[in-house]
């Protein structure tokens, strides 16, 4: 019965020094398996394309484009970080959950162009947002 009291003892001194240790990046996130890092460029779930566009005009179509045309929410929308997060594409893509959160960034990258990003840990729902997103923006700037 003794080892069994140092068994828990120890476990529960490692399971606390872990998740308390600073240099780990979202420790406890990663021990119960919830963490997910966000893609970055050259990674699978991470996609961008340039548009003939000023930012905030790009910025403020992508926001109408998740609402209005893809039925999402759009959860932040921060212009001096030049970030849109939206979630709630489980309504039209069934292989996510309604948490699951989609990044978007319309930055400039020269005078009248701007990069738009987009990321998700879920490579399936990244591709189809990124795909609905740039084909949805290309339409309403050749219409204007």
């Amino acid at each position: 019965m003794r080892i069994v009291g140092v068994i828990a003892s120890v476990l529960v001194a490692s399971i606390f020094l872990t998740g308390c240790y600073g240099g780990l990046k979202y420790p406890v996130g990663r021990i119960m398996g919830s963490y997910v890092s966000q893609p970055v460029e050259g990674q699978e779930g991470f996609h961008r394309r340039d548009f003939q566009c000023n930012w905030q005009e790009c910025f403020d179509h992508v926001g109408d484009i998740i609402e209005d045309d893809l039925g999402a929410t759009v959860f932040l929308a921060d212009k001096k970080r030049y970030l849109i997060s939206a979630m709630h594409f489980d309504r039209v893509y069934h292989s996510c959950i309604d948490t699951t959160e989609v990044y978007i960034c319309t930055r400039p990258a020269a005078s009248n162009v701007t990069n738009v990003e987009v990321s998700c840990g879920n490579y399936g729902l990244s591709k189809f947002a990124a795909e609905n997103i740039y084909e949805k923006l290309k339409d309403r700037l050749n219409k204007k």
